[in-house]
């Protein structure tokens, strides 16, 4: 592509506002189209001279004189090979890891928000993809129709086929030229660009061959970089991954990043791919919604409301993951409900809600906040409520189904964790009003009476048979549920919702009656319906508002001495000596301890002990990890924790460090392996509350090398 027999179209007003961040500077790039008129980045074919007549000259002349045919001949140069991987996988494995960072390279590189598709189509030759980059404009591709960019694609010297769906699991050999718009995690410190990418595929028996090239479209270089500024390619062959790149850029930072960082997490991906399995991956979160516009939303309420959140949090759960997620599922929502009110032509009518079992209520301070009415209820208070403006509505009150715990009036019924709620959401939502529709996103699993939902099937795991009974459920209610992926934290993120209910008026006394039988079914109690006025529609206990502490804090102390004293004399049972600088800095022997599995440690403590703890969240391994002082609990072993000096430690406030007594000297056979001036803990006193033991299993006579220990243990 030259610079003969092209001109520079002026962007329109209109494009610019759309797009401000694709025309910035879009004239001094230019936007390529021929002279008989065929527009490949606007509307106007006809006024393209008189758009250039209108331009600046100066600018017009950099243009002219922008020597095109040498910024692709720099651009054109050939990659050699980067580095190179035997991997330990076969080749499908391995094209199947390939295929997942195309789809996903969110996964890996934490800078990146998304990669949004924008064209897709078979080619009859391999193209020169880093010339093509390297010609192009970002204002070639975005906005553009499908034809649009096909005709620019073919201006470049590319042999369109057809334009299709990007298809991993061909049987043939095909070659793909795609473009794709990768959006920034952090949008206020870099700029969307577009990555080209030329895919060919041998999917056949053998599986012989695969291939993956990119390369991004020039930017502004003031904008940070979030991407692979220069081009490189992807190729299994047989076993074995080559990484290729241009010589020039093989030491740059980008390039290890890719050797260090992304081919390792490409390669264990191969490793991990259950071998034989040909499954073809394909984007999976915000399926429902434009990834653009949510991209955009998240972070305008991101920056408006994410940092003072997180200064005023006033409960104990972190706030950087609490407020950022429900600022994501606050900006899903927008833009649900706005294509819902595009759908219906009334782009002025904010949509009403009501969150049951709302917790912190921040998710309905975010949503009222930005204009939508709606109140939260749940069944306790939570402090963080007083800090909210009075157009946040919350409400204290038990919810338990029946007549009347419906909400005529609301157009959404939102269930964001709502535990014990969770099935009846559907119900309630169908129940309020033939229009009501309803957000929910399970996270606990829990049945209609209050119970935990019990697992019919061992072929999926508990969390997925869930989530598709929960589905049924909106099915029986009458709604076509759909299902998405949020882009959150948590590792429950699928959200069910149900839009418009497929029933007419006749229809809805039939309904009710088939969604009562199927609650009945669930809970084995026959009721009458919403027809028995305050009756309840089923036998439902809600939350305690108070609810008890259950994580060992509130056991008795006596009872918690003897179990961690026990569990110290069976770590101290097996001789593990290190070797330890004294007080005098003298090195000496101390015997550390085994490191005993979880299983087998409950299994040698008495069982009216364990009994205590059958009540409490996580058992035994709650009540040692409370003790992390002394031992480490980890992937299911614990072991003596070795204390690490003052100098050691990061992150601490000394100036309200709480002054306690050191366990190990006043209870480990070898004493403290710090000095006193080094330990982070005294060693002048001993309360009561402190489990104190002697070692009765220690052999009569010690290793020759360990020395004496204090006289507060005579019998050693």
């Amino acid at each position: 592509m030259t610079k003969q027999g092209m001109t520079v179209l002026v962007p329109t007003k209109e494009d610019e506002e759309r797009f401000p961040f694709c025309y910035k500077g879009a004239v001094k790039e230019g936007i390529a189209r021929n002279e008989a008129g065929e527009n490949f980045g606007g509307q106007h074919g006809e006024d393209c001279q008189a758009g250039i007549s209108k331009s600046d000259p100066q600018l017009l002349a950099q243009w002219e004189n922008e020597d095109w045919s040498k910024r692709k001949q720099d651009a054109s140069c050939d990659m050699v090979l980067l580095t190179s991987y035997l991997v330990n996988a076969s080749h499908s494995q391995l094209w199947m890891a390939m295929q997942l960072w195309y789809v996903r390279p969110h996964v890996v590189n934490r800078k990146l928000f998304m990669a949004k598709d924008l064209f897709c189509a078979r080619v009859g030759c391999r193209p020169d993809i880093a010339s093509v980059a390297a010609c192009s404009s970002t204002a070639n591709f975005m906005g553009r129709t499908v034809e649009e960019v096909r005709n620019h694609l073919e201006l470049c010297g590319i042999e369109v086929l057809d334009t299709c769906e990007l298809d991993f699991s061909v049987d043939c050999c095909n070659m793909y030229v795609t473009a794709r718009l990768l959006l920034p995690r952090k949008s206020d410190k870099s700029s969307p660009v577009v990555e080209l990418s030329f895919i060919i595929s041998f999917i056949c028996e053998d599986m012989s061959d695969g291939e993956l090239v990119f390369a991004v479209v020039p930017v502004d270089p003031q904008y940070r970089r979030f991407y692979v500024a220069f081009p490189y390619g992807l190729r299994a062959r047989d076993s074995v991954l080559e990484v290729s790149a241009s010589k020039k850029d093989h030491g740059s930072a980008s390039a290890e990043w890719l050797t260090d960082h992304m081919v390792p997490r490409l390669l264990k991906w191969a490793e991990n791919v259950p071998a034989g399995k040909q499954q073809v991956l394909t984007a999976s979160s915000l399926g429902l919604v434009s990834e653009q516009r949510y991209h955009e939303m998240y972070h305008h309420l991101k920056e408006k409301y994410g940092k003072e959140l997180v200064q005023k949090w006033t409960e104990v759960t972190d706030p950087h993951r609490y407020v950022y997620e429900d600022i994501a599922i606050a900006a899903y929502l927008f833009v649900i409900w706005e294509q819902e009110r595009q759908m219906k032509e009334n782009p002025d009518l904010r949509q009403s809600f009501v969150d049951l079992g709302c917790g912190n209520g921040l998710l309905v301070f975010l949503l009222s906040s930005e204009g939508y009415p709606g109140v939260g209820v749940d069944v306790r208070k939570r402090r963080i409520w007083d800090t909210y403006p009075p157009c946040t509505k919350l409400e204290v009150r038990a919810i338990t189904p029946s007549a009347d715990c419906t909400f005529p009036r609301t157009d959404w019924i939102i269930g964001n964790h709502s535990d014990e709620l969770t099935p009846w959401i559907p119900v309630i939502a169908a129940r309020s009003s033939p229009q009501c529709r309803f957000f929910l996103l399970p996270c606990c699993l829990f049945d209609f009476d209050g119970s935990r939902y019990r697992r019919e099937s061992s072929n999926n795991s508990r969390y997925s048979e869930y989530l598709q009974y929960v589905s049924h459920i909106a099915h029986v209610c009458g709604y076509a549920p759909k299902m998405d992926r949020l882009r959150i934290s948590s590792t429950k993120r699928k959200c069910i919702v149900g839009f418009e209910r497929n029933c007419g008026p006749s229809m809805i006394k039939e309904l009710d009656l088939a969604i009562q039988e199927f609650i009945n079914s669930r809970c084995g109690r026959i009721h009458h319906g919403a027809e028995g006025g305050h009756e309840e529609w089923a036998n439902f206990t809600p939350r305690v508002a108070k609810e008890p502490v259950r994580n060992c804090t509130q056991i008795g102390k006596s009872l918690v001495q003897e179990i961690i004293s026990l569990v110290c004399n069976i770590l101290l049972s097996t001789c593990n000596l290190i070797t330890v600088k004294s007080k005098v800095h003298e090195e000496r022997l101390w015997n550390a301890g085994g490191c005993v599995c979880l299983k087998d440690l409950a299994s040698q403590l008495p069982s009216e002990k364990l009994g205590a703890l059958k009540n409490e969240c996580g058992g035994l391994q709650t009540l040692l990890k409370n003790h992390r002082f002394l031992l480490e609990v980890n992937k299911g072993t614990v072991k003596l924790r070795v204390p690490l000096p003052k100098s050691e430690l990061r992150n601490i406030n000394w100036a309200s460090w709480k002054v306690r007594p050191c366990w190990f000297h006043h209870n480990h056979p070898d004493g403290c392996p710090l000095s006193p001036n080094d330990c982070p803990r005294v060693f002048s006193f001993l309360p009561s509350f402190l489990p104190s033991f002697l070692p009765s299993f220690l052999p009569p006579s010690l290793p020759p090398s360990l020395p004496p220990t204090s006289t507060k243990y005579p019998h050693v």
